[in-house]
């Protein structure tokens, strides 16, 4: 399952509201296997990466579709 965070930080204008930032974080979650992980630049690295963790880019299949799923319009 694909997923995409929209954030806000900070103060940007003079009433205070800063813009949003819309799809910040973006990335996938495996249920099946309880995986989180996120895009970092072209790679994708497991969601510990946002608590400051040191962690490896994930295969290279990371989040791609699996084609027996994809639906093709005839």
């Amino acid at each position: 399952m694909r997923f995409a965070v929209d954030a806000r930080h900070g103060f940007g204008t003079a009433d205070g509201d800063a813009p949003w930032r819309l799809a910040d974080i973006t990335g996938c979650v495996y249920l099946d296997r309880s995986q989180v992980f996120i895009k970092k630049g072209d790679e994708y690295r497991p969601a510990a990466l946002l608590l400051g963790k040191n962690v490896k880019a994930a295969a290279e299949t990371t989040c791609q579709p699996d084609h027996a799923q994809v639906a093709h319009a005839d």
